[in-house]
C-alpha cells in the first residue's frame, strides 16, 4: 500500500480512454505526481477515476506469483470474475450487491477496512443515479460504472447502500441503451420508486 506510482499514462504502458462519459468531480490527483496504492484505490472508488483504475490493474499484472495467487483467490472467494478477464460480463447485479452486503455486515474484511471502504463509497461524487432518487439528507454509499460497447450501445450501472433511517437497504440498477441521458434518468426513477416503497412500509 506504500508503493508510490506516478500518476500518468506512462505508468500503464498503453493508450487508453481515461475520461468518463459521465461527468464526475476532480480527484485532486495531479499528473506527474507520485501517489500510493491506497490513493489510487480511493480515487477509483470515490471519483470513478479511470486512470487510477488502469494504474491499479497494471500494478496487479506485475505482482509476484504469490501475490497474484492471493489476489485470484480473493476473487474466487467473492464469486466474481477477475477484472483482468476479457469476459464481457465481469459481475452480475447479485454479485455486485453481495459486495456491499459483505462490507455492511463486516463479513469479509475486518471492521477497519470495511468502514474505510464504506466511507470512500459514501464520499462518492456521483449524485445523478441512485442518490438523485432519494432525499438529499439520506446518506448513500454507492459506486457507479459506465461502459461504451463497440456496437454503439452504452451501459450505466449504479449500486449502493441507501441508509434509510432504521432500515438501510441495498439497491443495484444495471442499464443498457443508446444514450446516457435516459439511462441516468432510469436509475434515478427506479431509486425513487424503491425509496417511496420502503418509506411507505416503514410508516
Amino acid at each position: 500500500m506504500n508503493t508510490h506510482i506516478k500518476y500518468s499514462k506512462e505508468s500503464i504502458g498503453q493508450d487508453v480512454e481515461i475520461m468518463n462519459a459521465i461527468e464526475v468531480a476532480e480527484t485532486g490527483l495531479k499528473i506527474g505526481q507520485y501517489y500510493t496504492i491506497e490513493d489510487y484505490m480511493r480515487a477509483a472508488i470515490t471519483y470513478s477515476d479511470n486512470l487510477s483504475y488502469y494504474i491499479l490493474t497494471n500494478y496487479l499484472d506485475h505482482m509476484t506469483p504469490e501475490k497474484i495467487h492471493r489476489f485470484d483467490r480473493t476473487f474466487q472467494e467473492l464469486g466474481i470474475i477477475d477484472p483482468r478477464s476479457s469476459e464481457d460480463e465481469v459481475i452480475s447485479t447479485h454479485g455486485y450487491a453481495s459486495l456491499f452486503r459483505m462490507l455492511y455486515n463486516i463479513s469479509y474484511l475486518d471492521t477497519e477496512a470495511s468502514e474505510k471502504l464504506l466511507s470512500w463509497l459514501a464520499s462518492s461524487t456521483y449524485d445523478k443515479g441512485l442518490a438523485a432518487g432519494i432525499p438529499k439528507d439520506v446518506p448513500v454509499a454507492n459506486k457507479f460504472g459506465e461502459r461504451g460497447l463497440q456496437n454503439g450501445s452504452k451501459q450505466l450501472h449504479d449500486c449502493g447502500i441507501i441508509y434509510y433511517p432504521q432500515n438501510p437497504y441495498i439497491l443495484c440498477v444495471m442499464t443498457n441503451g443508446r444514450d446516457w441521458g435516459p439511462l441516468v434518468n432510469l436509475i434515478k426513477d427506479i431509486s425513487s420508486m424503491v425509496y417511496e416503497e420502503v418509506d411507505k412500509k416503514s410508516n
